[in-house]
Order: structure tokens, then C-alpha cells, then sequence
């Protein structure tokens, strides 16, 4: 045998199967001194305005949305770095939702009068609803049917925002903050003070799960039907499958207050905090790591994944936050490509 051609070889394959580990983690190849992720980090692209950012969306052609606190809508057109004011006939500039429905329709839930729809022809924002109304929550479903989540409760409308019907019974009475459905059309909606309920109808009629009170910021169902509720003091909660039955996940987490949960293709959560920055999950919530590697702002108000499978987070002060490198594929190379 000639060790003086093995010893090359055996070293080449050390080589490839520390490269393969090392890019199945989206997040990070270790940890710095301080127990953070290393490999990937954030990077801050722009600030579309001194208000906090309390909604961020992407479009398919990797146009990024945000919405303010009380300053309208802004969009950047090269991934953050620079953003435009879009709020031509908008009265009520506090943006509580920016939503983009499968077939391209562009709405915004503003919390002092409803709900706007962009009208691309005159470029204009024109109301859907009475502007007497608030509203918090806009969720979109696949056949383009739009769900709103009011002061006076849930709204549905069938013809792209044109005319509403208010959905059930008067089961909920508070102003709902949060909506989601999973693939066996569980609707989710999260109220402000009085928990989560539950709907197999489409809205027709609720039950009240197990969170009964509280005020809930954002609600989540992951690709195995787990479901993640983030409150507002109460911290990060989990059901598995018993709506009546949550577990507490904050001890992790290190915040009482969550604003978001993002998972991505490759079943990786991320949950934003009021105050702790971002904490990832490979293992469904089971523990976290810190996520915050410059990230300067850790008062996390919005969080998103963009068309090229970055993480975008909103801050508090306004500020846009992109991790480096795309975080939803981590069996390919990682792009180091930028703008």
C-alpha cells in the first residue's frame, strides 16, 4: 500500500464531510464567546422611517413592504436598503397588517379606519371598509376568499376587499390582533384580552381553546400542526394537537413578550422578541438559541422570510435587519452573493 497516496485522500474526505455538516445548519457553524451563532449574522440595510415597523411582506418579485407605527407604508425595491412612502389616500398612517393575496392584490389593516385596498392603476389606497372601524388582522386563503380581524370582530370578504360580511355569532366580542389557518383548515384567531379561538367552518362558528385570556400578539401553525401562540406578557405557548392543553416555552426564550413566529422550508422556527432579539429552533420549540449577531435593536416588532429566503426582521426604532445568508435551504451552498 502507498500511505504517501491515501494520506491525501482520507484528508479530502475529512474535508467534504465537515463541509456537508457544517452546511446543514442554516444558523450557524458554532458559537462565539458569548453562545451566539457565528456563521450567520445580521446586517442592517435601511431604516424606512423613525417609527417602529410593526409589519414586514415580500413580493415575488423581492419587493419588501413594511408598515409603521405612524408613519404608513414604505416599499424597497432593493431588498431594504432604500424605501419610498406609498400612502396616497391613506388618512390613518398607524399600519397594524401589509398583505399580498395569491393573485397579487396589495391590502393594509390600519388601526383607526379598516381596511385599504391598493389600487395599482391610479396608485392609490382606497378604503374596503367603513373607515369608522379598526382594524388589526388581514389574512388571505387560497381561493382568494379575505379574512379581517376588526374591533367589532372577524370579516370576510369574497370579491378582493369590494364588499364584507361579518362572520358567526357573537362569540367574539374583542378586537382580534392575530390570524392563521393550517392544512386541515383549523382557523386560529387571537384576541386582545380574551385568548384564542378556534374554527373548522371557516369562521361560521368558534370554540374557545385552551388559552382563555390574554392578549395574543401572534399565533402560528407549523408544517407538523404544532401550534405557537405568542402573547403579550405571557410569553411563547405550544399546542400539540389539544387545543385545551399548552405548554410554556418562555424559559427559553428569555421574554414574556413575542411578536412573531417564522418557520422556514427546512423546518426551522424563529420566534421575535420584545426586547431579546430573534431565538431559533431546529427541534420544534424544545429549546432556542439566541439569534442576534448584530442585530443592534433586540426589540423585534415584525419578521418575515423574503423571496430569496432571508430573514428580515423590523424593529422598534424603525430599523430593517437581513441575515447574510439565505436561512430556508440549508442543503445548498450558502449564498454570499449580495445586492
Amino acid at each position: 500500500m502507498c500511505y504517501a497516496q491515501q494520506f491525501p485522500r482520507f484528508f479530502l474526505i475529512i474535508l467534504v464531510l465537515t463541509v456537508l455538516q457544517c452546511s446543514r445548519n442554516p444558523i450557524s457553524d458554532g458559537n462565539n464567546q458569548d453562545g451566539e451563532p457565528v456563521r450567520n449574522r445580521w446586517e442592517l440595510r435601511g431604516t424606512p422611517a423613525p417609527s417602529a415597523i410593526l409589519t414586514l411582506i415580500s413580493d415575488s418579485s423581492g419587493n419588501y413592504y413594511g408598515g409603521t407605527e405612524n408613519e404608513g407604508i414604505f416599499i424597497s425595491a432593493d431588498s431594504g436598503k432604500t424605501w419610498e412612502p406609498v400612502n396616497q389616500g391613506l388618512p390613518d398612517l398607524s399600519i397594524a397588517q401589509v398583505l399580498i393575496d395569491r393573485f397579487g392584490h396589495l391590502f393594509t389593516a390600519t388601526t383607526h379606519h379598516g381596511v385599504y385596498r391598493w389600487n395599482k392603476s391610479d396608485s392609490i389606497w382606497e378604503a374596503a371598509t367603513p373607515a369608522d372601524t379598526s382594524a388589526w388582522a388581514l389574512l388571505a386563503l387560497e381561493d382568494g376568499t379575505l379574512l379581517a380581524g376588526m374591533s367589532n370582530g372577524l370579516f370576510r370578504s369574497m370579491n378582493w376587499g369590494l364588499t364584507w360580511e361579518k362572520l358567526g355569532d357573537t362569540t367574539i366580542t374583542e378586537p382580534v390582533l392575530s390570524l392563521t389557518i393550517g392544512e386541515n383548515n383549523l382557523l386560529l384567531a387571537g384576541t386582545y384580552g380574551d385568548g384564542l379561538y378556534a374554527s373548522q367552518d371557516f369562521g361560521a362558528t368558534w370554540q374557545k381553546t385552551g388559552l382563555e385570556l390574554g392578549v395574543i400578539n401572534t399565533v402560528m401553525i407549523d408544517s407538523r400542526d404544532r401550534i405557537f401562540a405568542g402573547l403579550l406578557g405571557g410569553g411563547a405557548l405550544r399546542s400539540t394537537g389539544n387545543l385545551l392543553v399548552w405548554e410554556s416555552l418562555s424559559n427559553s426564550l428569555n421574554s414574556n413578550i413575542i411578536n412573531k413566529f417564522v418557520e422556514t422550508s427546512g423546518a426551522v422556527l424563529f420566534a421575535a422578541t420584545h426586547g431579546s432579539g430573534v431565538f431559533s429552533s431546529t427541534d420544534g420549540g424544545e429549546h432556542w438559541e439566541v439569534f442576534n449577531t448584530d442585530l443592534t435593536d433586540r426589540v423585534v416588532t415584525a419578521m418575515m422570510l423574503d423571496a430569496r429566503g432571508h430573514l428580515v426582521v423590523g424593529t422598534d426604532s424603525g430599523q430593517v435587519f437581513r441575515t447574510l445568508l439565505s436561512i430556508s435551504e440549508p442543503w445548498l451552498p450558502p449564498d454570499f452573493g449580495d445586492e
